[in-house]
């Protein structure tokens, strides 16, 4: 599972909690989107490949 999030104090909290649980760290990354306009440019890399998106509140778009 891979996580994006604009909001540092929420970044830092989320991995204080994977920090704490080493079971949910092995399947969770947290990556900072430095511009919420974007939402997931820059955060999906190349050669990344997700079957579901999952968005709260549900503010993505996809045509």
């Amino acid at each position: 599972m891979l996580a994006a999030e604009t909001h540092i104090p929420s970044i830092q909290h989320a991995n204080k909690i994977l920090n704490d649980n080493p079971y949910l760290k092995k399947g969770i990354k947290i990556r900072q989107q430095e511009n919420p306009e974007h939402i997931l440019k820059g955060i999906i890399q190349p050669n990344e490949y997700f079957d579901a998106v999952l968005c709260n509140p549900p503010i993505l778009q996809i045509p």
